[in-house]
C-alpha cells in the first residue's frame, strides 16, 4: 500500500499587531512581573515582623541550642585533634624488636 506525499503544514505567526500593541503589552506584562515580586516582597517582610514575638519568647531555647551545637563543635574537634595525635605518635613510635642496636666495636 503506496501512500501518496506527505502534507506539510506550516504555522505562521500573524504579523497584524501594530508595534505599540506590543509595546504596550510588554510593559503591562513587566508591571505584573513587578507586582508579584513587591507582593511577595511583602509578605516576607510581614511574616518576619509577625515572628518577632515568637522569637523573643523562644530565645532562652534558642540560646541553649546555639550553646549545645557550639559545645558539640569544639567536642567534634578535640575528639578529631586527639585522633590526629595518636596517629601521629603511633607512626614515630618504634616497636621492641624492630631494630637491634649494632656495636661499633663488633664489627
Amino acid at each position: 500500500m503506496q501512500r501518496g506525499p506527505r502534507k506539510q503544514f506550516y504555522i505562521h505567526q500573524q504579523g497584524n499587531g501594530s508595534l505599540l500593541a506590543r509595546i504596550l503589552s510588554i510593559l503591562i506584562l513587566l508591571v505584573f512581573v513587578g507586582l508579584a515580586i513587591t507582593f511577595g516582597f511583602v509578605f516576607l517582610i510581614i511574616g518576619a515582623i509577625v515572628m518577632i514575638p515568637v522569637l523573643w519568647r523562644q530565645r532562652q531555647t534558642i540560646k541553649q541550642v546555639w550553646r549545645m551545637r557550639k559545645a558539640a563543635q569544639d567536642a567534634q574537634q578535640y575528639a578529631q585533634q586527639q585522633r590526629q595525635q595518636q596517629q601521629q605518635d603511633a607512626n614515630s613510635r618504634v616497636f621492641d624488636g624492630e631494630y637491634e642496636e649494632v656495636n661499633k666495636d663488633d664489627k
